[in-house]
């Protein structure tokens, strides 16, 4: 249903020159056999973290988000099952972050309702 696989800690500064380039290195190596994916980069409206050294800053207080998508909906062929794939930057300090990758198969929607279900009879 879902493989989510944690990379180790990069060291990175403030700007987030290292995480942002292990980030793009790993999207393009999945670009190749999964097309084009959609990468979102962005710091939300209000946020104060706006200048280039406080992107790490920005990303551990949830206001900006580094992030690629593959799936069905916007385009790439998928193979072996796979519904979906996330990619994202998460941050562990100011100067440390790492990634986080997601396969969703095309049977989550089922597992998730059964997981759910599971849930509740605990209940």
């Amino acid at each position: 249903c879902l493989i989510k696989a944690i990379g180790k800690d990069i060291d990175t500064d403030s700007f987030g020159i290292a995480l942002k380039t292990k980030f793009t290195a790993l999207k393009e190596k999945l670009d190749g056999p999964y097309g084009k994916s959609d990468v979102t980069d962005m710091l939300f409206p209000g946020s104060i973290w706006d200048d280039p050294d406080d992107f790490m800053m920005g990303l551990i207080k949830k206001e900006r988000l580094l992030a690629a998508h593959w799936g069905t909906d916007t385009g790439p062929i998928l193979k072996d099952g796979i519904r979906e794939i996330y990619l994202v930057a998460s941050p562990l300090n100011q100067s440390k972050g790492y990634l986080v990758l997601e396969y969703y198969g095309a049977d989550w929607n089922a597992c998730n309702n059964a997981i759910e279900s599971v849930a509740d009879d605990a209940l």
